[in-house]
């Protein structure tokens, strides 16, 4: 037995509401697949349900508390805030409101009753969401076998202090057990069998994960802490089992999303998945993010269109060979452009990623950058630019800003802080990104790429008149050039 904790023994079935607590549907809504493969991980004889705030933005769910009744809850935090430096939103005091405050009402209102926190916003700052929420346990890391074990444990009366990556409270001290990465074998998601997916089909894709970890350094990426430094592939077979399972579920018409850290990497793993969607002839549509420009070749191009892929998503960072060393990225300058070649050869549409202000930035590397803009990049794709990096704790970033006096040493960094390399400055920074953003249509800054509410309601009933196929981005770049904000 915990201390402090008091334990009933309850022959009935035991109720477990799971919370996706994303409140953002930009760019567009990303459907619980964390949460959904949790819920999946758990024994049938718990009672499983899960609360969806992405539509709601959360309104319904003391109400819904209120109605389920549940022994215990587990909030999935997917994101503390958007990123983005100009005009970004911070979403932890709005979870604290529309989730931490009902919980811990709830809690002083029943003799038995858990809350329990997990997902990737909260692996990264554990202790401060655990004291927000007053919870009894926190999950970093992976959670689908960690969970389980805890529920079993509670259910025991059994001592879950050993659970990998358990996070909980002895005494007046939050403790953290380092996470476990093992095989990465794991039930399909079904994530329409847990939620309403339908408001998901107009603008989101279905999440499809080929491996977990990254091995790679970029100075100020939490993929590493949240999934581990190595590669953990699922085969080949089992992900397109799965992609053909909701296929068959949810129907052909749906996109299917690869949301690993990175694409085409390893090279015959990313192929293999390919050549098995052309062989079972499942006539899917398919995109990616984090295409890694140092794996992209002719063949592997070639393979995902066969296989239906119709939007990628390229995340280079930077196109100046000095600023690709300060960020820590795996590739060079030429196998950037080499890869922009071949993506246009392909014809394959591409919204590309970019972030300024990085350690070393200067008004040269920025310009560097502008270059391949132009001479690579296809007017017709889309172009992201993100103002300074989110400083997150254990990164290298972090160790720099730290070092440059951005931010101290073990402050809390819950609340978004920002770098900006002191050779340009903010203010400096913004003007010429604005600058760049005014020569090209197709080159949006982070806190003007997402549409209005009226610009995207025109544009979905545009595509609907016209029978449009292309991805949505390009329809958008196309109002913009029109006038549409």
């Amino acid at each position: 037995m915990l201390d402090g904790i008091f334990y009933t023994e309850n022959k009935k079935q035991k109720k477990i509401l799971l919370v996706n607590a994303n409140l953002t549907a930009n760019p567009y809504p990303a459907p619980p697949i964390g949460v959904c493969l949790v819920a999946s991980s758990l024994p049938e004889k718990y009672e499983v349900k899960i609360y969806d705030a992405t539509f709601d933005y959360g309104k319904s769910f003391e109400k819904t508390l209120e109605e389920e009744n549940p022994w215990l809850v587990g909030v999935g935090i997917r994101n503390v805030d958007d990123m983005s430096m100009e005009g970004g939103l911070c979403f932890i005091d709005s979870i604290a409101d529309l989730f931490a405050e009902p919980l811990k009402k709830f809690k002083k209102q029943r003799e038995e009753f858990f809350i329990v926190l997990g997902g990737a916003g909260y692996s990264i700052f554990p202790r401060e969401i655990f004291e927000i929420f007053e919870a009894d346990f926190g999950i970093i890391g992976e959670g689908e076998a960690s969970f389980a074990k805890l529920i079993n444990c509670i259910s025991t009366n059994e001592n879950p202090r050993k659970i990998p990556g358990l996070v909980y409270k002895a005494g007046d001290e939050i403790r953290i057990n380092l996470p476990e990465y093992g095989e990465f074998r794991r039930n399909f998601s079904r994530i329409y069998r847990w939620v309403d997916y339908s408001p998901y089909t107009g603008r989101g894709a279905y999440p499809i994960q080929t491996k977990r970890g990254c091995p790679f350094c970029c100075t100020y990426c939490t993929y590493p802490l949240i999934e581990g430094g190595v590669y953990r592939l699922r085969s080949p077979d089992e992900v397109v089992d799965e992609i053909e399972d909701v296929a068959k579920t949810i129907g052909n018409g749906i996109m299917f999303e690869i949301v690993d850290s990175t694409f085409g990497t390893p090279s015959q793993h990313s192929e293999e998945i390919c050549r098995q969607i052309i062989k079972r002839k499942l006539n899917i549509k398919l995109r990616t993010m984090g295409l890694n420009p140092a794996f992209v070749t002719d063949r592997l191009l070639g393979l995902m269109k066969d296989a239906g892929f119709e939007q990628i998503d390229c995340t280079p960072d930077t196109a100046s060979q000095y600023m690709l060393l300060a960020m820590g990225k795996n590739f060079k300058l030429e196998e950037l452009q080499k890869a922009a070649v071949l993506i246009k050869n392909h014809n394959l549409p591409a919204m590309w990623f970019f972030i300024f202000g990085g350690p070393g930035e200067t008004v040269k590397t920025i310009e560097e950058t502008f270059t391949f803009f132009r001479e690579f990049i296809s007017p017709d794709d889309m172009i992201h630019m993100q103002e300074g990096l989110r400083i997150y704790p254990q990164t290298a970033l972090y160790k720099i800003a730290v070092k440059e006096n951005v931010v101290k040493d073990g402050e809390s960094l819950l609340y978004p802080r920002f770098y900006v390399s002191p050779s340009i400055g903010k203010e400096r920074l913004k003007d010429i990104l604005n600058e760049i953003q005014e020569k090209l249509p197709n080159a949006l800054k982070a806190s003007e790429s997402t549409p209005s509410i009226e610009m995207l309601k025109f544009a979905i009933e545009e595509r609907k008149k016209m029978g449009l196929k292309e991805p949505m981005f390009r329809t958008l770049l196309r109002l913009r050039k029109q006038g549409w904000r």
